[in-house]
């Protein structure tokens, strides 16, 4: 039997995050983050909301985004706070872990919960997102990195192009 509910989580410092739920809380939780950084998640819901029969789906909007605590200070928003306030919530559902998925923007942040609270996270999921960091990297891995991207351009007078 599928469970919805949805309201307002209060993760501290006076920021709400809006969460709906779905599935039953008997089945292993799924923690969705949407992309952005400044939409919400109702765009997920056509794919994620399938999966309710198997996991309860736990979908929230970001600090500043769709029902979530809007018009803070330009300080209030910031990528380490977004990903504290994902493990509040966490905590604050009463959920010892979650498997996580971080859609784009999401999955920066995703990342950055399971760097700084690793405890929480069973199994991530990245989908459209990218793993690697934009500050810079240590020199040997950044050159295997530019070995398997390949050039940061494309010379589209290249005329190997026309080979494929």
């Amino acid at each position: 039997m599928r469970a919805f509910h949805e309201g307002l989580v209060e993760v501290g410092g006076g920021i709400e995050l809006f969460v709906r739920r779905m599935g039953s809380p008997e089945l292993p939780p799924l923690l969705v983050v949407h992309g952005g950084p400044s939409w919400d998640h109702s765009y997920l819901l056509p794919a994620v909301g399938t999966l309710a029969d198997l996991r309860e789906v736990i979908l929230v909007d970001l600090r500043g985004c769709g029902r979530s605590s809007r018009d803070l200070p330009t300080e209030a928003y910031r990528h380490d706070l977004a990903a504290e306030d994902l493990s509040v919530l966490i905590t604050r559902l009463g959920l010892a872990q979650v498997d996580l998925l971080g859609f784009s923007y999401g999955g920066a942040l995703a990342l950055r919960l399971l760097d700084r609270h690793p405890g929480q996270v069973r199994r991530l999921i990245l989908a459209s997102a990218s793993a690697y960091d934009e500050m810079p990297l240590d020199p040997a891995v950044a050159a295997e990195r530019q070995r398997r991207v390949g050039p940061d351009y494309v010379d589209f007078g290249d005329p190997r192009l026309g080979q494929f």
